[in-house]
């Protein structure tokens, strides 16, 4: 009777470790396409038209809610900086100002949503507020899928 009750019982637990092994490693796997660590740096290139443009992650500050806010710098031109926050699901900007042209820059409240996270094909999110000229702006955002890119660091 004990020898009986004894394999159901392993075959019953050997099966709940597989599932939480697999449920831990399936959420380790998925990648974070914004990360926000100080230092971090990185450059767009346009292909077609010559520009450029870099990101650089200047400072984080912990709120008094246990989020944290990241100071990016973007340098197009202009330099703007950026402040973002990461809640489950999104990267939030909360503003951005000219540091060279003083008053320049925007507040958004409520926080606007500027990429879902992780990305997944076919996500879908819009925006509407006022952008740093104060001007009605709208945006309509899709993730397309994944695609294969070769720069000089390598192909990914």
């Amino acid at each position: 009777m004990i020898k009986t009750r004894t394999f159901p019982t392993i075959v019953v637990t050997i099966f709940v470790l597989t599932m939480g092994a697999a449920a831990q490693k399936s959420k380790a796997t998925i990648a974070d396409y914004f990360p926000l660590r100080v230092g971090d740096s990185w450059t767009y290139r346009s292909t077609s038209g010559g520009t450029e443009y870099s990101l650089k992650v200047l400072g984080e500050e912990k709120q008094a809610d246990g989020t944290t806010r990241y100071l990016v710098e973007k340098l197009a031109g202009a330099k703007v900086q950026m402040l973002f926050s990461k809640t489950e699901g999104w990267v939030l900007v909360h503003s951005e100002r000219y540091p060279e042209h003083e008053g320049l820059g925007a507040i958004y409240e409520p926080a606007k949503r500027y990429l879902k996270n992780p990305l997944v094909a076919g996500s879908q999110w819009g925006w509407k507020g006022e952008d740093y000229t104060r001007t009605e702006l709208e945006e309509d955002n899709q993730v397309a899928g994944p695609e294969n890119v070769t720069v000089l660091a390598g192909k990914f």
